[in-house]
């Protein structure tokens, strides 16, 4: 019962997002200070069934310790969205590393990183440019929408994604998060990062 009510706010999380990604100025999500290994270990219990079926490891290895300022269902999706993601792309068996790690910058606590890392197929370069659009999507039974919603989440709070793939090895994406959220003054597209 605890994972049905937790997953019914998960979908009423994706239709705010939803109407955040059409009408920005209207909803604020509040901001908390959070330390991040109890959000990713709450991820692993709600994709675990998702993952079921697939014969999909996870390896955390969760070694941040700085809290962040963020928006705990928000985050939970967008951690959601990757791994699930992941474990697509390896279409059937396979290893996802998920790990934290303090961001340090000349000796200063930044904020966190957290790498999600799968040995699928990898995306190629062509298309590596688009993920992040709405509704783009090369699944079947995609929307199109998880990825453009979970750059638009880290991006609000000042954060960035940056995704790296290599074909035939499989794809890392890096999500920075500073301790203190920024508010975001850039345009669409500052901050994604592609390797």
């Amino acid at each position: 019962i605890d994972l049905i009510i937790q997953q019914v706010g998960r979908i009423s999380t994706i239709i705010r997002s939803l109407l955040q990604y059409s009408r920005p100025g209207e909803f604020n999500a509040p901001l908390e200070m959070h330390q991040i290994t109890p959000i990713i270990e709450e991820m692993q219990l709600l994709v675990r069934h998702s993952l079921g079926k697939q014969e999909v490891v996870l390896l955390p290895e969760l070694n941040a310790s700085y809290p962040v300022q963020v928006n705990r269902p928000q985050l939970l999706q967008v951690l959601i969205n990757l791994v699930v993601n992941a474990a697509h792309a390896m279409d059937g068996k396979g290893r996802i590393w998920i790990r934290t790690y303090d961001w340090v910058e000349q000796d200063e606590p930044v904020g966190i990183k957290i790498e999600i890392e799968d040995e699928g197929s990898g995306i190629p370069q062509e298309q590596l440019s688009r993920i992040f659009d709405p509704f783009y999507t090369t699944r079947k039974d995609g929307t199109g929408l998880g990825l453009s919603l979970s750059y638009g989440i880290i991006k609000r709070i000042g954060g960035t994604i940056e995704v790296s793939s290599t074909l035939g090895k499989g794809t890392q994406f890096t999500v920075s998060i500073y301790h203190m959220a920024k508010e975001d003054q850039s345009g669409p597209y500052d901050g994604l990062l592609f390797g």
